[in-house]
């Protein structure tokens, strides 16, 4: 289904030490929440597949780089609250994804029972 892999940038481990921190205020956090995404966005494209791509430079010479397969394919589903930064930064990194929105909370009124929760699922609209 999903691959789980952790990201061991040591960029990525500072911010979210200092997301961690219940020292850091509101501002901080969602500035946080956006480098992380930049950084997660640019992991996530390590994946892609790439092609090689010729262009012609200002000085007339050609240029042998890449293209990222797929790129313009990508769709960005932010679950509300907190996610919004998060998904500022993976669209910096995105540019032309697609979005959509998930409103969802936690049921903390149903209680937690081995550090698990119910969900609620208010509202969806994704492309």
């Amino acid at each position: 289904m999903f691959e789980y892999r952790a990201v061991n940038k040591k960029y990525a481990q500072e911010v979210l030490t200092q997301l961690r921190s219940k020292e850091t205020s509101q501002v901080e956090f969602r500035k946080g929440l956006v480098r992380l995404g930049r950084v997660l966005g640019l992991e996530i494209v390590e994946d892609f597949e790439t092609e090689e791509k010729l262009v012609e430079t200002p000085l007339g010479t050609i240029y042998k780089g890449i293209r990222i397969k797929d790129f313009e394919k990508v769709c960005i589903i932010t679950v509300l609250r907190a996610a919004w930064p998060l998904t500022e930064g993976l669209v910096k990194i995105f540019y032309s994804a697609k979005q959509g929105v998930i409103a969802a909370r936690r049921a903390e009124e149903k209680g937690m029972h081995n550090r698990e929760f119910d969900i609620e699922v208010n509202y969806v609209k994704v492309p």
